[in-house]
């Protein structure tokens, strides 16, 4: 056993004679670094819409709020998603 712990007291020894410089993030990332921040919003569902989202979420292993993410940046990208909500927008507003 006394062989073991000097050949770890040797290798530590080693390890602290050749010191590396330690490379901040900073220096590295510059201007580059993004701050994100978050906001929290809160959502009203329906039931039977929480249990679809909340369903989908277990089935694929993810957070809702994940899946509410990816929603929203499809949203964003998908211009015939984007229609097709707007419609369902107009014919909501239509049936209040």
């Amino acid at each position: 056993m006394t062989d073991l712990k000097d050949r770890f007291k040797k290798a530590a020894k080693r390890e602290r004679s050749h010191p590396t410089n330690h490379v901040d993030v900073e220096d590295v990332l510059g201007e580059e670094k993004e701050v994100k921040s978050t906001v929290r919003f809160t959502l009203d569902l329906e039931k039977e819409l929480h249990m679809q989202l909340k369903t989908f979420a277990l089935k694929n292993e993810v957070k809702a709020a994940e899946v509410l993410r990816v929603l929203l940046k499809k949203l964003e990208e998908d211009a015939d998603l984007r229609v097709k909500v707007q419609a369902e927008l107009a014919m909501q507003q239509l049936s209040n």
